[in-house]
């Protein structure tokens, strides 16, 4: 749960969407099998349910098997961008402005055919890298994903307004299209840059420091932020980090492991309600 927080608050927003549009559709009598937001929704839904899966599975490297992790990843990627394209055709369809001749279409399936080739082509290179608070994927596969998110944003842009349809838009519609290209711009470049902003949730951690051969300073708190009347601040370092996953049951044999070659100086604990841990140890 720790892990898909984010992803679990967005299949329910999506959920309630679905629900309200289903039964006006139903109210009014409209079909929902050729309904193209319809069909936005019903695959949005399984795009989140696989970015969860991926957002947990990534973070037990050593418990999942690595070619599991990357097909969920594939259908998590292409999932993505499927609904990208749709609804970037979606808003064209809307406004009217869909293209109509064969170079307005070949330039609005291209960016998605060419993406999903290259996400299929390099999946076996999908790296799974630890960061500070979880780890996440990249590599060629992922970074296609972001770049397609920049292609269809400034595509719709340049129909909006250098074919200067835009006025021919409703005052409602104008609103709703330029929100949603702010936010999928701006979270699309945020995230590519700093790959853990998405975080869903911040935990409480033991961290041990200052190892003696008779004690060890140990403190509880956050990895980041502050907490109101909190008496330390430790500076830890951003990189050269180790971490070892396992069952809060194994523990003891999973320090064993860790302190066979010698003392930390630093040691980051975590552990869930459903009995795993993390250690991060820096020496």
């Amino acid at each position: 749960m720790e892990h898909c927080r984010l992803q679990i608050g967005c299949l329910l927003i999506v959920v309630y969407i679905g629900f309200i549009y289903i039964r006006e559709c139903k109210r009014y009598h409209i079909k929902l099998s050729s309904n193209i937001f319809y069909k936005i929704l019903i695959l949005s839904t399984f795009s989140i349910i696989f970015d969860g899966t991926t957002a947990v599975t990534v973070n037990y490297l050593d418990h999942v098997n690595p070619i599991l992790n990357k097909a969920l990843h594939l259908i998590f990627l292409i999932g993505f961008d499927t609904v990208i394209y749709m609804m970037s055709g979606y808003m064209l369809r809307m406004t009217e402005v869909i293209p109509v001749n064969r170079r307005g279409r070949i330039f609005l399936h291209l960016p998605y055919i060419i993406n999903v080739l290259i996400v299929v082509i390099h999946i076996g290179g999908l790296e799974f890298r630890e960061g500070k608070y979880t780890n996440y994927s990249m590599e060629v596969s992922a970074y296609t994903c972001f770049a397609m998110v920049g292609i269809y944003v400034l595509f719709t842009l340049v129909v909006f307004f250098f074919f200067q349809r835009w006025k021919y838009i409703e005052g409602n519609k104008r609103i709703s299209i330029l929100t949603y290209l702010m936010t999928m711009g701006g979270i699309t470049i945020l995230h590519a840059i700093f790959p853990e902003i998405l975080l869903s949730s911040v935990v409480f951690r033991g961290l041990g420091y200052n190892w003696t051969e008779t004690s060890i300073e140990y403190v509880i708190g956050l990895t980041d932020g502050d907490i109101e009347g909190s008496n330390m601040d430790v500076i830890l370092p951003y990189d050269g980090w180790e971490c070892v996953s396992g069952r809060t049951e194994k523990l003891a044999e999973i320090y064993d492991v860790i302190y066979k070659n010698g003392p930390l100086t630093y040691e980051i604990e975590m552990f869930d309600d459903d009995g795993n841990c993390k250690i991060m140890f820096y020496r």
